[in-house]
């Protein structure tokens, strides 16, 4: 009796370790294939971004350079209308100078 009470547990232990390594087999099985997944996902998304690089840098440059050139623009209308400002001022001052005489 002993000895068929020790075989059935013996026997219980070794499918609980038989089924312990099958799962921890497909544990990594499944981890694996997920692992391929990610670095198929990342990959992919740089691709992407590589390809997309050029396109993305030629846009930049472009509003860079209208916002540049606004910016010039600005300036110069800036410079111009103080310039004008001062020329006036200074014709007003010849001009009262010529009247007094």
């Amino acid at each position: 009796m002993k000895w068929i009470i020790l075989v059935g547990i013996t026997v219980a232990l070794g499918l609980v370790a038989l089924e312990a390594t099958n799962g921890g087999t497909m544990y990594n099985q499944e981890t694996k294939t997920e692992q391929v997944e990610v670095d198929m996902l990342n990959k992919r998304i740089t691709d992407a971004q590589d390809a997309a690089k050029a396109d993305i840098a030629a846009k930049a440059q472009s509003a860079y350079d209208a916002a540049f050139e606004e910016a010039m623009t600005e300036i110069e209308l800036e410079v111009t209308t103080n310039f004008r400002k001062e020329i006036e001022t200074r014709e007003l001052e010849l001009a009262k100078e010529v009247e007094s005489y």
